[in-house]
């Protein structure tokens, strides 16, 4: 019988690898878009901030879950998608 940790293992290692891609392509989007006279600039500032908000929304999420459990945090992640849903389909919307 396997143990837990083997169980989870390649569960982590598909998590990891997903966010590795997605955080590759979120840097590739930030390059592209940046204005080409200050890209140095540009890049620097987004990623940064890209960081700060990985790391508040991981403290966020560890207060939702401690203080109200996970369905506040499912319920807080399903109403910030639908709010980022609705600002990008009024700005850009058909």
């Amino acid at each position: 019988m396997r143990s837990t940790v083997q169980a989870q293992c390649p569960a982590v290692t598909f998590i990891s690898v997903s966010i590795a891609f997605s955080t590759t392509m979120v840097f590739s989007l930030i390059m592209e878009y940046s204005r080409q006279n200050t890209r140095g600039v540009d890049y620097a500032v987004q990623s940064s901030l890209t960081s700060i908000v990985r790391i508040l929304a991981t403290i966020g999420a560890g207060f939702l879950i401690s203080n109200f459990g996970y369905e506040a945090l499912f319920y807080t992640g399903f109403l910030g998608t639908g709010a980022v849903v609705y600002v990008v389909y009024k700005r850009y919307g058909a």
